[in-house]
C-alpha cells in the first residue's frame, strides 16, 4: 500500500535540516566572535 504522504517531504525532515542550519550558523558566530575577541573557540 502507498500511503500519499510518501510523495510530500516529511515535516520532521525540513524541521531537522533547519535545526542543523541554526546550529551550523550558531557555530560559525561562536567561532567568528572568538576570533575577534582574541580567544579560542570552545571545541
Amino acid at each position: 500500500m502507498k500511503h500519499k504522504s510518501i510523495t510530500k517531504p516529511k515535516k520532521s525532515d525540513k524541521v531537522l535540516l533547519e535545526k542543523d542550519k541554526i546550529k551550523q550558523l550558531e557555530d560559525e558566530i561562536i567561532y567568528l566572535n572568538g576570533k575577534l575577541k582574541g580567544l579560542t573557540p570552545p571545541s
